[in-house]
């Protein structure tokens, strides 16, 4: 199945595009996508401080993803 990934601020810079698609096994979970991205983008994914979210949602590393699913990192802010 393929996911599209998109990307702003930071991980737009480093991987220089603001999408891309990802070719995953069917049954993947958003665990499996961020392990394939910690290895194709290691300067960029294997920081901690980047929020994942699929189809606009929160996404827990145990969710299931399917064909066409849009996975979108940004990093995390806060303040007050």
């Amino acid at each position: 199945m393929r996911i599209v990934v998109r990307t702003f601020g930071l991980p737009r810079e480093v991987i220089a595009s603001d999408w891309f698609e990802v070719k995953l096994s069917e049954g993947a979970t958003v665990a499996d996508l961020t392990k394939r991205l910690d290895t194709d983008f290691p300067q960029l994914f294997g920081m901690r401080g980047l929020a994942m979210y699929v189809n606009g949602e929160n996404a827990i590393e145990e969710a299931g993803l399917t064909d066409g699913d849009e996975g979108f990192f940004a990093p995390i802010v806060s303040g007050g």
